[in-house]
């Protein structure tokens, strides 16, 4: 994928000094480099649906962690970095979501017309979405909590652990424990019996 070229002649070191107005310097940045960051994209993926929005969270994450900026590359290299993973993200949390959809879409409606074994199959599917959905109500909040981010919403286990305020190590003892709990809470539902 080629980069988009900056028309300016600012590719020169990102530098967020504490001696500078920070601000000022951010806003510069965001003015001049915004179309640049939409354009590469873009590119990336032809989805324009949601372009705006990856495009704000370039610049949010690039104002959010500016204290972790070494300074070894250029603006324009470090946004096309910082905008590939947050693309990345996208697709990721994207494919969870449709796994997600296709697994729970309870409201399909079973075909009269297919042949028994096709009808019994969607029925026992539904049995276990349900059986399921039923476990994870009798989770604590955090296991559920922690199921959910990783399986439903597709997060990576370091963001999911900083987002429930634990140790990364805190939060794989809590997806441990609610997946052991939800496996003797469904095998005790008898629904292949």
């Amino acid at each position: 994928m080629k980069k988009p070229e900056s028309n300016t002649d600012d590719n020169k070191p990102l530098t967020f000094q504490r001696d500078i107005d920070e601000k000022r310097v951010f806003a510069e940045i965001y003015r001049k480099f915004v179309p640049i960051a939409r354009k590469y994209l873009a590119e990336l993926d032809g989805c324009q649906t949601c372009l705006d929005d990856l495009t704000q969270e370039v610049f949010v994450r690039l104002w959010k962690h500016r204290d972790r900026f070494r300074g070894d590359s250029t603006i324009l290299t470090y946004l096309f970095a910082v905008a590939r993973n947050i693309h990345r993200e996208q697709q990721n949390v994207s494919k969870a979501t449709t796994r997600i959809n296709r697994f729970y879409s309870l409201d399909l409606l079973v075909d009269p017309s297919a042949d028994i074994h096709q009808r019994e199959v969607e029925l026992q599917r539904q049995d276990l979405v349900r059986a399921i959905e039923q476990a994870k109500a009798r989770l604590s909040d955090k296991q559920r909590q922690a199921i959910d981010m990783i399986y439903f919403q597709g997060m990576p286990g370091t963001e999911a652990a900083k987002l429930a305020e634990c140790s990364c190590q805190a939060f794989r003892n809590r997806l441990y424990q609610a997946k052991k709990h939800l496996r003797e809470l469904l095998s005790n539902c008898n629904l292949f019996s």
